[in-house]
């Protein structure tokens, strides 16, 4: 993304990379955001690790919100990746 939020895709060209490699390069990219994703969901706060504090339910919910905002995170880049694919998958490829 550039300081516009616009998405910048790679031009295929015939001095470029491929357009397939530039597709799978990208498709394993968003597989492993989505392998990341997974692994962080079994990384959810239980509130049986912070009851024992003092402010045990207010530091817990602090760690809830930081765990949904690192999804948010994963799952804004899988979107971009996503949309990157899809913009590639689009153009004709260079004979």
């Amino acid at each position: 993304m550039n300081e516009r939020n616009e998405l910048i895709v790679p031009h295929v060209h015939l001095n470029g990379t491929g357009r397939q490699t530039l597709i799978d390069d990208r498709n394993a990219a968003w597989w492993k955001v989505i392998e990341a994703y997974e692994a962080l969901k079994a990384c959810a706060p239980h509130m049986r690790d912070f009851y024992p504090l003092e402010n045990g339910t207010q530091v817990w919910q602090a760690a809830e919100d930081q765990h949904r905002r690192r999804l948010e995170v994963l799952t804004d880049l899988a979107d971009e990746l996503e949309e990157e694919l899809e913009r590639l998958q689009e153009t004709r490829p260079c004979i």
